[in-house]
């Protein structure tokens, strides 16, 4: 289960690298595949899977943050800022 779940990050790390590098080709100088008729079939699909891969991303990072949350809830730790000071207060402070 463990070699299940770490291969799906990798993956979906993967593919979030993959499409960055994407962004970075389509917004090249060197990038002339609108310029070319034989080529602008390509672009379109580039162009299409790109916008997609960015919906993914935004994804990935919520399901990320959803699992962080869901793991600090499930573990009873304190989240947000108020909670961690005043158990440092506590632990620190001792007007006695």
């Amino acid at each position: 289960m463990v070699w299940y779940g770490a291969s799906t990050v990798i993956m979906l790390l993967g593919l979030v690298i993959h499409i960055i590098y994407g962004y970075t080709i389509y917004f090249s100088d060197e990038n002339e595949c609108q310029k070319s008729p034989d080529q602008f079939g390509w672009f379109v699909l580039m162009v299409i899977l790109l916008f997609f891969g960015i919906f993914m991303i935004v994804g990935f990072a919520i399901l990320l943050c959803v699992i962080c949350c869901a793991g600090a809830i499930i573990a009873g730790e304190p989240s947000g800022p108020t909670s961690h000071a005043s158990a440092g207060a506590a632990v620190f402070y001792n007007p006695a």
